[in-house]
């Protein structure tokens, strides 16, 4: 009887031997059949993109004077509007003078149309660019929901490592939520799937194909891939492209709390039963916060339903916010648990303020369009610590308006073109005018915490 047990269960043993490999085979058929399937419908929305430009060629040190030269870079872009609008990285086209995307053609990946591209806005702070092709009918990626991500979830990386072309790797994604610095709100998706030098712009999607994650950087000791891959989560990139293509710039939101961790020896201290979440510690007059009721010594656990563990992950939440939302904050005070509805209100920075204080008709330098303000006492006011009383002002960018980039940034403050002294707008608006293409330019700008020589080609 004995024997005959153990020739049935090595017979279904043999069986098993013979069937398992043939399952597994044609399961990892399917798989390899629904990649095929997946390249062929996203990498029409994957483009290259090359920009030519300016960045530092060297410093100075102490002295705090920079030279900027001419540099070129490439990297990646995905197509999220069939009417021309694409993503990329902000690093990508920084300082750039000339842009240009490599359009995949429908009929194949080999094919390829090279057209010009216009920076509509960028955001340093999320390292996003949005570019706009005078093209309609283009194949485009649907936003996918990062929030819902999982770890260990399969994701797949296109653009062009190295410059080569509609190239596609595969991984999992190793974190859905990771923050590098503590100091810094940005968090970023981390994966294992193959990015290089090249692939920073281009799209991490799921098995959908939907548009998880922009690609925009590696960590790295040989300066290739390790596994060790970062994109920006979708939640964040489809908040900032709605707000680039809107007004051109992104408008950050705060309520105006000063908020800590909340600790033990704190709950001890002040004799509060709360050990864990984000305590205020002051509450700015005026502020959304204040208009909500929200006090000292409040500690909030939670935002819009998700639970805060300490100030960093209140940070977080509110840096995807704009202003003009309205979050919802579960507070506990003196013990017990309230709601508490608060509006997100713009955040104060002088160069915002500028932005909307200009227009098209007075303040437009049609050549590089730009929109510039005059250095004054009421623009010194708004830009605390100008070295100079006088100047122009970089306050944003029209670039539906000329086709010619320049290395000028928001922010920047003009002082001389080419060493002749630049007082005001009219003198600006004048020097510009004079310019041929080929011709070299030179800006003396103030940015902050240096004077830099920025050259610049006429085209």
């Amino acid at each position: 009887m004995r024997s005959g047990r153990i020739f049935i269960v090595m017979k279904a043993l043999l069986l098993i031997s013979i069937v398992a490999p043939m399952a597994f085979g044609a399961e990892l058929r399917g798989l390899s059949a629904g990649l095929e399937i997946l390249s062929e419908t996203v990498s029409p929305a994957v483009v290259e993109v090359s920009a030519s430009g300016y960045g530092p060629l060297q410093d100075d040190g102490p002295t705090k004077v920079s030279v900027v030269g001419r540099r070129r870079s490439t990297g990646s872009g995905v197509i999220v509007d069939s009417n021309g609008y694409i993503l990329t990285n902000a690093h990508v086209v920084a300082n750039t003078q000339r842009v240009r995307v490599s359009i995949p053609e429908r009929t194949g990946v080999l094919g390829a149309n090279w057209v010009d591209a216009r920076i509509i806005g960028q955001d340093e702070d999320t390292d996003l660019a949005l570019l706009k092709v005078e093209r309609t009918g283009l194949p485009s990626l649907p936003f996918g929901k990062s929030s819902a991500l999982k770890q260990g979830q399969m994701v797949v990386a296109l653009g062009s490592p190295m410059g080569l072309k509609n190239s596609m790797t595969m991984g999992v994604l190793s974190s859905s939520r990771r923050q590098l610095r503590e100091e810094d709100p940005m968090t970023y998706l981390q994966t294992d799937a193959t990015i290089n030098p090249g692939n920073s712009g281009g799209p991490l999607v799921d098995l959908d194909g939907r548009l998880i994650g922009i690609n925009t950087f590696i960590m790295t000791q040989s300066g290739g891939s390790e596994g060790l891959g970062f994109a920006i989560p979708s939640d964040i990139a489809a908040g900032i492209y709605e707000q680039l293509k809107a007004n051109g710039r992104v408008r950050r939101g705060e309520i105006g709390a000063v908020l800590q961790n909340m600790t033990p020896g704190l709950a001890a201290g002040l004799g509060l039963g709360q050990t864990w979440g984000a305590i205020v510690t002051d509450v700015a007059d005026k502020s959304a916060a204040a208009a909500a009721g929200l006090l000292a010594k409040d500690i909030i656990v939670a935002l819009d339903g998700q639970p805060v563990e300490n100030a960093t992950e209140f940070a977080m939440g509110i840096f995807r916010r704009q202003a003009g939302d309205i979050v919802k904050l579960s507070v506990v005070r003196n013990g017990k648990k309230m709601e508490i509805d608060s509006a997100v209100l713009a955040k104060t920075d002088g160069a915002g303020q500028l932005a909307k204080k200009v227009s098209a008709e007075t303040n437009l330098v049609p050549q590089i369009g730009l929109l510039c303000v005059d250095v004054d006492e009421t623009t010194m006011q708004m830009l605390p610590g100008l070295r100079r009383p006088y100047g122009v002002i970089v306050a944003a960018m029209a670039p539906s308006v000329s086709s010619q980039q320049t290395p000028l940034r928001l922010g920047d403050v003009v002082y001389a073109i080419n060493g002749k002294l630049i007082p005001d707008l009219t003198s600006f608006r004048s020097a510009m005018a004079s310019f041929q293409p080929g011709d070299s330019v030179v800006f003396e700008v103030e940015r902050p915490g240096k004077v830099a020589l920025v050259e610049f080609e006429w085209e």
